[in-house]
Parts: structure tokens; sequence; C-alpha cells
């Protein structure tokens, strides 16, 4: 528990962190806009986001897999935890950071 709550707390503090050294907001749940946005509600923007794999070739085992639903808002959320966080999704973290126009 003690170790679940200091990743938690880590990831709070990163988003909130990247959020104020860029000068950036995100929406709240009452659609505010905020420097210090709740992992919780981080997590609610990004429920929807999926995986869609497609099969290329079944026999040995290759497939194609597409993220799905990375809207703006959530490439931000991917922007601010960081360049290893954006790998994980297939985004370029330098690309990301043009295209979000920051």
């Amino acid at each position: 528990m003690t170790l679940r709550l200091l990743v938690y707390n880590f990831a709070q503090h990163r988003i909130r962190a990247s959020v104020k050294s860029h000068n950036d907001t995100m929406p709240n749940q009452l659609d505010k806009n905020v420097q210090n946005p709740t992992l919780r509600w981080v997590f609610h923007l990004m429920e929807g986001v999926g995986i869609v794999r497609i099969w290329v070739d079944k026999i040995n085992g290759q497939c194609k897999e597409l993220v799905t639903n990375l809207t703006k808002l959530r490439q931000k959320i991917l922007y601010h935890l960081g360049e290893a966080v954006c790998s994980i999704y297939g985004l370029t973290y330098e690309k990301l950071k043009l295209g979000l126009g920051m």
C-alpha cells in the first residue's frame, strides 16, 4: 500500500510540476482550467483510450497495435507525464511538443 501511494503521489507531482513549468492548464471536474490537477481526475480523463490489434500473420503471431481515442487533451496529459510515457503510447515526445504548440 505504501509503495502504491508513493507512485501515485510521484505521478501527481510530476504532472503538476510540468503543467506549472510550461505555464499550462488542464480542466478540472468543474471544467475550470487549473494548474494542479489531481491524478484521480487525470485517470478519469484518460478513460476511453484503447489498443486495437490487427493480426498481420496469425501463424507467426505478428500483429500491429494502434492506440485509439487520443484526443488533444489526452496527448497533453501524456506529454506532461514525460518522454517514457509518450513512447509507451507510440508517440514521439518532440513531435508531440510541436503538435501541442508548447
